[in-house]
């Protein structure tokens, strides 16, 4: 694919843990809140194959409770939000020292016990009142979750609520983790370079692991149980373009949030391999081509102008494994014309901007975008979509991203790549101007009118320049 495609932009993690337990003793009816999960990447899945935030309620008795006809919600001030049904005892009665567990999730109809509302992984509140609709049996709130770490009752069912070390839904609790791990500190702030340089990296945590990636995957799995990055232990040198994702780690600790850091070495994209290592030389069928066009190369007028364009405009970098790019069975890029959630990865995105002006990162959700476009047929270069959830990081991307008058935070932005604009139309290639749609936009805006919001970026796909 050619860098002459246009590309266009449309539309610190802290974990604050506040706890409120209303009612620990069991009283009149001896259920408690016991466990939630505000954030479910990979730990449980609900009947319908989904990972959803789940609710355990936990019978402190020593006879069988039936929790039909109690309401769970997320707001006292409305309490009856949801009501446990009430036509399935079998299914809603509580052995003696046993547990219950809800899925909120919003799908009352499907199978199992769902709530109609959800956990908001940056903090929220739960609720559990008696039959009358006005008696508070029990209640926590609580604030910024992690994903895949549960929030939890130790000792089980009587004790305060903490982070557990490991979730155990439909089962006893286990201890309380020791603590949350503190955010890297980098001795170099993702940006451009045009030198080498020895990265340091550090965690104020005493006795704190900390693991590192350069290939786009996560250096730990699965809440920080799993290590699958390179131990850090001394400085890592940087002689070239560099995506690197660091983790730090302790045993029974809560693992700091994954930290992002691109380094670009400019250099780099204009002597950009056609067919560079690590990616696929062809996808769908296509051929695949990765290089500077030879067009601007060739020209001295354009090609003396290559790094001062680089640098006129923000850029974004995309980090991701190219196996969920590129992998034929499942990679999102290389099957592009499927959509849906099972068709969403992993990643994380940053906002760099050439001057040093404070951008962002944050692991979100990658989606390929589109209608016609997406179809490999029709262009071979693709929009993404981007996705704020508690299951990557945070639930909303929180920015001015279009400027202060324009929306400043969102659950989801487009990486546009331009074709209504752009060569993927024959015989248009003399044309194309990648700006028509963008005008128009501000235009509309421009004369009062609602439209949508814009900006022009430089894109960058795990280190590989991808185009404006």
């Amino acid at each position: 694919m050619r860098k002459s495609a246009g590309w266009m932009l449309v539309t610190s993690f802290v974990v604050a843990l506040v706890s409120l337990s209303v009612q620990s003793a069991f009283g009149a009816v001896p259920l408690v809140l016991n466990e939630l999960m505000a954030s479910n990447g990979s730990t449980l899945a609900d009947p319908q194959g989904q990972y959803d935030d789940w609710i355990e309620i936990y019978n402190g008795s020593g006879s069988p409770v039936d929790a039909g006809g109690l309401y769970l919600c997320d707001d006292p001030e409305n309490p009856k939000r949801w009501r446990i049904p009430t036509n399935n005892p079998a299914l809603t009665t509580i052995p003696a020292g046993g547990f219950l567990l809800i899925w909120a999730d919003g799908e009352t109809t499907a199978s199992g016990i769902h709530a109609n509302f959800s956990l908001d992984a940056d903090g929220d509140a739960l609720y559990l009142f008696d039959a009358d609709g006005v008696t508070l049996i029990d209640g926590v709130e609580f604030g910024q979750q992690i994903a895949d770490i549960s929030f939890g009752r130790s000792p089980n069912a009587t004790g305060d609520w903490h982070l557990l070390t490991i979730p155990t839904p439909g089962m006893s609790n286990v201890l309380p983790t020791q603590g949350v791990i503190s955010h890297l500190r980098f001795s170099h702030e993702r940006g451009f370079y045009d030198a080498a340089f020895d990265l340091t990296i550090a965690c104020d945590t005493p006795g704190a692991a900390i693991y590192y990636t350069t290939d786009g995957s996560e250096p730990y799995l699965q809440g920080g149980r799993l290590p699958t990055g390179t131990l850090y232990n001394r400085p890592i040198r940087i002689t070239r373009t560099t995506c690197l994702r660091a983790i730090a780690v302790r045993q029974d600790w809560v693992p700091s949030p994954v930290e992002t850091h691109t380094y670009l070495f400019l250099a780099d994209v204009a002597l950009q391999s056609a067919q560079p290592a690590g990616f696929p030389s062809s996808w769908a069928g296509l051929s695949a081509d990765y290089e500077m066009d030879p067009d601007i190369l060739s020209k001295p007028q354009y090609a003396s102008q290559l790094k001062t364009a680089l640098l006129s405009l923000p850029s974004m970098s995309i980090v991701m494994t190219n196996r969920d790019l590129f992998d034929s069975q499942t990679g999102i890029y290389a099957n592009s014309g499927s959509s849906g959630v099972s068709w969403e990865r992993p990643g994380s995105i940053e906002l760099i901007y050439p001057d040093g002006a404070e951008g962002f990162q944050a692991d979100c959700g990658v989606r390929i975008q589109g209608g016609y476009f997406r179809q490999p047929s029709a262009c071979t270069k693709h929009s993404f979509r981007l996705l704020f959830k508690g299951i990557y990081g945070p639930t909303k991307l929180q920015y001015p991203l279009f400027g202060n008058d324009a929306a400043k935070e969102f659950d989801t932005i487009v990486l546009r790549a331009g074709a209504n604009d752009g060569y993927a139309w024959g015989g248009n290639e003399s044309n194309v101007q990648y700006t028509r749609d963008q005008f128009m936009r501000e235009l509309q805006l421009g004369t009062g009118n609602a439209a949508s919001h814009g900006r022009f970026v430089h894109l960058y796909v795990n280190g590989l320049y991808w185009g404006l």
